[in-house]
Formats: C-alpha cells, sequence, structure tokens
C-alpha cells in the first residue's frame, strides 16, 4: 500500500488575514479569557485585560500589531489594555486606551503608560481625561518587546509610582543596545552561517554566537547610571520565526551562563517575533543598565555590582590562575570515583536503550532512548579523552560545550543546562548535595515541568531532595524510583504524551523520567 502524503506549507498573510481587528477581537479573548472587548466612540476596539487590572498599580497600555503580540505579555498579565495597529491608518490613541479603562470600570491609579512601536523613540507625560499618561514610543519589535516585559518585571514597588515608571523607561532608552541575527542556508566553510547586520559569521555553536553577540552589546552598551550605585543587566531575547524549544533553551542558558561568569547581575526575559516580510528564523538580544532599585536581579551575584564595577573594560574572561582558583570545590572529590561512576550511568543507559525507546514510542515521539543513548557515548567518549577530569567544574563545562553540538532533543538542552549549572555550583556549594539544589533551582527557571507532569523532574526532584535531606545516596535513588513509578498513574500535561489518552499513557512510565532513573542507577550502583 502506498500513502500520499502532501506537502505542508506555509499559510499566505492573505489567507491568516493578521491585520483584521474582527478576528483578533474574537482571539485574543480565547488566549486570556480575562480579556474583553470595549467599544469606544472613536471606532476603535481596546481589549481589556480584567486580571492586570491590580490596583495601586501604573497600568500598562499598548497599540500592538496583531500578528506580533507575544503571547508571553499575556500569560504575564502585563498589559491592562491593549489596541490593535490598523497599519498606520487611524490607530488608536492612548487616550482610547484611558477611555477603554474608564468604561470597563478599571481605576487608573497613579497612572497610564501607553507603548507602541513607532520610527522614533519619544518619550512624553501627558494628561488624558486627567489621567496622567506616560506615552512612550519605541523602534521595533525588539524594543517594544522589551519595554513590555520590563514593566511586567520591574519591583512591585517601582510599578505603583509613574516617575519610577518613567525613569525607568529614560533609562532603557538611553542605554539599550541590541543585536540581531538570522540564519543562513549557506555555510562558512563546515559550519552553517548566520548575517547579523551586515556581517555574515560561522556558527559554530548556540553558545559561541550568543557570547559574540553579548561581548559586541556590553562593548558598546553605555553605563547611564550612577557610578555608585547598584546595577542590574536587563536581557531580552526574542526568538525570530519559531525557533524549537531545544534552541530557545540554549539561546537562554547561553546569555545567563556568559552573565554569570562575569558576575553580572542580570534579568532574563523572553517572547517571539513573527514576521511574514523575512521569514528566516533567528534570534534578538537586547540589553540595558537599570539600577536594582527599579528591577530585581534573576542570577546568584557574588557581590552587587556598581556601575563603575560593571563597565565593560573590565567584562573579560577571568585569568587562569583566578579560574583555577574559582573552580576548586569546597567539599572533597575522588577523580577515580567520578570517572567510574560516570562511565558506568553511561553504560547502563546504552544497555537500556531498547527498554526507553519501546516507552517513548507508546507515548512520545520514539526518540528519547535513541538521544539519551548517543548523548551517553558522547559524553563516555569524551571523559576517555580525559587524562585528568580535575578540576571538575572545568571537566564538566568543557563536555557541555561538547555535547550542545553533539546530543539533540529536548533532552540534550535540559542535560546541558543542569551540567553547566552544576559546573558552576560544584565551585560555590560547600556540598555535593548543595549543588545539586543549585543546578536544579537554574534549570528550573528554563522549563515549565515540575513534579507530577510526567516528564525528568519527576525523578530529579525526588533524588535531590532526598539527598539533600538524608545524605544518602540510596535513600535518594529509592525516592527517585518512587517518582518514576509515579509517572506510570499521573497523566501528562506537557510535550507530546500531554496529547494522548490518558488510558494511553496508564502503566507506562515516562520515558524521560526513566532514562534518568537509569543513568542515576548505573552512576550510584558503580563499583568503585
Amino acid at each position: 500500500m502506498a500513502v500520499i502524503v502532501e506537502p505542508t506549507l506555509p499559510f499566505l498573510a492573505t489567507d491568516l488575514k493578521l491585520g483584521s481587528h474582527s478576528n483578533w477581537v474574537r482571539l485574543f479573548p480565547l488566549i486570556n479569557p480575562a480579556c474583553v472587548a470595549v467599544y469606544n466612540p472613536s471606532g476603535h476596539t481596546v481589549l481589556v485585560n480584567k486580571s492586570a487590572a491590580d490596583c495601586g498599580d501604573v497600568l500598562i497600555g499598548a497599540v500592538v500589531p496583531g500578528s506580533n503580540l507575544s503571547s508571553k505579555l499575556l500569560e504575564e498579565s502585563a498589559l491592562s489594555a491593549f489596541a490593535l495597529r490598523n497599519h498606520g491608518k487611524d490607530d488608536a490613541t492612548a487616550a482610547d486606551l484611558v477611555q477603554a479603562l474608564a468604561s470597563a470600570g478599571i481605576p487608573v491609579g497613579p497612572g497610564v503608560v501607553a507603548v507602541r512601536s513607532a520610527s522614533e523613540s519619544r518619550l512624553e507625560l501627558v494628561f488624558r481625561s486627567n489621567t496622567p499618561v506616560l506615552e512612550v514610543d519605541v523602534v521595533g519589535d525588539l524594543q517594544f518587546d522589551h519595554v513590555l516585559s520590563l514593566l511586567s518585571n520591574m519591583r512591585r514597588e517601582a510599578k505603583q509610582s509613574l516617575e519610577s515608571v518613567t525613569e525607568l523607561i529614560e533609562l532603557f532608552l538611553k542605554s539599550a543596545k541590541s543585536t540581531t541575527s538570522v540564519f543562513q542556508t549557506s555555510k562558512i566553510g563546515e559550519h552553517l552561517s548566520r548575517k547579523r547586520g551586515s556581517e555574515s559569521l560561522a556558527v559554530k555553536s548556540a553558545k559561541e554566537s550568543v557570547f559574540e553577540d553579548l561581548a559586541l552589546l556590553l562593548e558598546s552598551s553605555a553605563i547611564c547610571t550612577n557610578s555608585q550605585m547598584d546595577i542590574v543587566y536587563s536581557a531580552h531575547y526574542a526568538d525570530t520565526n519559531g525557533l524549537s524549544q531545544l534552541e530557545n533553551y540554549l539561546v537562554a542558558h547561553a546569555i545567563s551562563e556568559y552573565l554569570m561568569q562575569r558576575n553580572l547581575p542580570f534579568h532574563l526575559t523572553q517572547t517571539a517575533i513573527f514576521s511574514h516580510a523575512a521569514p528566516a528564523r533567528g534570534y534578538a538580544i537586547s540589553l540595558c543598565v537599570l539600577p536594582s532599585t527599579l528591577l530585581c536581579s534573576q542570577s546568584r551575584s557574588q557581590e552587587p555590582r556598581s556601575a563603575l564595577s560593571a563597565s565593560p573594560s573590565i567584562t573579560t574572561i577571568p585569568s587562569t590562575s583566578a579560574s583555577t582558583k574559582a573552580d576548586t570545590p569546597k567539599f572533597p572529590l575522588d577523580e577515580s570515583t567520578i570517572r567510574a561512576r560516570i562511565i558506568a550511568g553511561c553504560d547502563a543507559l546504552i544497555a537500556n536503550e531498547a527498554k526507553i525507546t519501546e516507552y517513548d514510542t507508546i507515548v512520545g515521539d520514539g526518540d528519547c532512548g535513541y538521544t539519551l543513548r548517543d548523548g551517553a557515548a558522547q559524553v563516555r567518549s569524551f571523559i576517555a579523552r580525559q587524562a585528568t577530569l580535575v578540576p571538575f567544574p572545568s571537566v564538566l563545562h568543557a563536555l557541555v560545550d561538547d555535547l550542545e553540538v553533539s546530543m539533540g532533543g529536548t533532552s540534550g538542552a535540559l542535560y546541558c543546562i543542569f551540567l553547566s549549572a552544576l559546573a558552576t555550583a560544584i565551585s560555590t556549594s560547600g556540598s555535593f548535595a548543595d549543588a545539586l539544589v543549585g543546578a536544579q533551582t537554574h534549570l528550573l527557571q528554563y522549563t515549565k515541568a515540575r513534579v507530577g507532569d510526567r516528564t525528568c523532574i519527576d525523578c530529579l526532584v525526588p533524588f535531590v531532595k532526598g539527598l539533600k535531606e538524608t545524605g544518602l545516596l540510596a535513600e535518594a535513588l529509592s525516592r527517585a524510583r518512587e517518582g518514576v513509578a509515579r509517572t506510570e498513574r499521573l497523566e501528562a500535561t506537557l510535550g507530546r504524551s500531554a496529547y494522548l489518552d490518558a488510558e494511553a499513557t496508564r502503566g507506562v512510565p515516562d520515558p524521560g523520567a526513566y532514562g534518568l532513573l537509569v543513568l542515576l542507577e548505573g552512576m550510584i550502583n558503580a563499583a568503585v
């Protein structure tokens, strides 16, 4: 029997009718049920988000292009009111946003900030219907998303002051720098390539590309705060035209790793940008500097940084001697034991590939076993090439660099993020259990998965918690087994399994959780 598969073609903009106000007025309430349409006498339709109307805060409004409003901004309940642009013809105004809020019975509190994308930056405080309104024009979708993300994530006490909001926008407009990269079909040597501005650059790895971009931004960024003021770097990146979840993980992790290596406090946000005019995929990074009184840091910096001490001129990679000191663990690690446990864990994964694949064929894409097997083989080969595993944090970082270009799938990204964070945590933690806790905390910033979602997290979290609470590997492993066993009864909420009937997954452990358990059992039961 022959099966003829029709090719899937992208929808044309004319078919999607992205500029249709009536279409989006129906769609946005489906994305966020708290959105209600308010029809103004001016003829404009404004969507008011009642869940974002928290009395006491400056309310955030925006005039947006319908096809480029990232769903993340709706999920975060950042916007109180927004209207869709009409392609430059009779767009809604800040006055329309204020009027819609009033019509919906939303108190405006200390004021409203209205953001829109324009050809030039502008900041002006005006009064609309006796309400103080900060009108903000920014250039391009990247700046638009960065500003809205900042307004959503700024410190709560700062949100309640229009003066503080004004200060944040002023500093953003003065210090924000950005880079945009699009991937090309051509190669440079043996590597894929990307275009950044007018440059064509080789893509050797996601980390190296992101590091190059951040070095450029830090070199050109202006420190626009008082030299004695503690600062935070606001880093925002946009996925352009649909990067995969794996690629998004790698970009986010590379940004945080670069800034943490240089002890630069940062706050990372992300949105998506879609463009029919330029369909190539890529990513963009925007960076600005703000005082810590306006934005809190997500990173675990060793000490507060002032604008003077965080000058780009000193944000270089630490010297070898400094790196060696930082790589020295505060607790004992036996090299021969580490090597034996890693090899045993890898051998266990390779030996159990068929069972993991069997489980994933039932509830997933069928590739989890292959991904973990190939990753284990790569780790085994890497360890065999190392004459010494000391200092271990440096070896782990080098291993992650190796895995990033060889281990695919979402599993590959999660393992890379965890191992990189573990390498950093080993250098700063008082025990291996504490290092695992730190790495786990870092990983959970990059995945929505939590215990009960039928993922590898159902194995990892019980193991880490068990080791932290008891200090016993056997007890930690027992709790990990219980966590994996529970996935046989859980209904999936993430990944492909989430689309299957609950009966299809009942009795089958999550393949990712089972694979991690196999790895842990192999490592802990190794003959050392």
